[in-house]
């Protein structure tokens, strides 16, 4: 929610890993994007001085528990989303979120269980068919040392940096989130584009530029990476909070009295509803420690 700002402990109700609280702002870094309004990153390699945390046992209780508060009565001003409930990406500690690209949807009224498998990909550079990027030095942009090349980080700074070019301006929607002061690299120092769908001389300048890449008349120097890792999730949903529990939940927000949860009727039923459409709860582990590694050879 916007309304709560740079504050996580608004978003974040209760955090654990491996079972210990991890609500601390030393575990967690803010960023923002144009769709999902104030976004959290959890474990992040990007940060000086920031040890990043390892798992060595499997299972739920050894991973990543989250419940969150979802504020549907102030969530996004102005009807910017048509949706309630949390967006949350599994990445490499050392690549930045791409919500947009690899997020998955938590829905209110839910528990949803995400059990993770590295895998990971080799490729060999040139000669080689593959034709694979090593890191930025091989590319037209300056990225900072500590964010690892990926095509898809590649592709989007390729068109926003045309956008820059030919519009004087960059697309909010190709925003690209930064953990420290370097987001003008990301915009090239421009102005935000009006994004507004009628009478609107940037949005023309920016569908003609990107009309330009779909016929192939501009190409960006973006290739796969010879280092890929991703995390693939199997996911399971279950009703939380269940009839059961959504009173002590009630209780432990704070703004209820015993009296009003335990009451019944109409009152009782409102309070219910209120907690089941405010929260959603997430936990994300290994599944399994073992990698599924494909690596090109000679």
């Amino acid at each position: 929610s916007l309304v709560e700002g740079l504050n996580r402990t608004g978003f974040l109700k209760h955090c654990s890993y491996k079972g210990s609280e991890c609500s601390d702002p030393s575990y967690w870094n803010a960023f923002t994007t144009p769709k999902y309004g104030n976004c959290f990153t959890f474990n992040s390699g990007m940060v000086a001085d920031k040890e990043v945390k390892t798992v060595t046992v499997t299972g739920s209780a050894n991973g990543l528990v989250l419940e969150m508060f979802l504020d549907q009565t102030n969530y996004m001003y102005n009807k910017l989303s048509r949706k309630a409930g949390a967006r949350i990406t599994i990445h490499d500690p050392y690549f930045l979120p791409m919500p947009d690209e690899y997020g998955m949807n938590l829905a209110p009224n839910s528990a949803s269980s995400m059990a993770v498998q590295l895998n990971e990909m080799k490729r060999m550079a040139a000669p080689y068919t593959s034709n694979c990027v090593k890191d930025w030095g091989n590319t037209n942009f300056t990225v900072p040392k500590e964010i690892n090349y990926s095509l898809s980080l590649c592709q989007r700074l390729c068109h926003q940096s045309a956008v820059a070019s030919n519009c004087s301006c960059y697309w909010p929607e190709l925003y690209i989130p930064s953990f420290s002061d370097t987001s003008e690299l990301f915009t090239f120092d421009q102005r935000p584009c009006d994004i507004k769908r009628t009478d609107n001389d940037d949005r023309i300048c920016y569908e003609e530029t990107i009309r330009q890449f779909d016929i192939r008349n501009r190409i960006c120097p973006c290739d796969v990476a010879c280092h890929e890792r991703h995390f693939q999730s199997s996911v399971s949903v279950a009703t939380w909070p269940s009839n059961q529990y959504w009173k002590l939940l009630a209780l432990d927000v704070g703004t209820y009295t015993p009296e009003d949860i335990n009451s019944g009727g109409p009152k009782g039923n409102e309070i219910k509803k209120t907690i089941q459409q405010d929260f959603t709860r997430v936990e994300v582990y290994y599944q399994t420690l073992n990698i599924q590694s494909i690596v090109q050879t000679e």
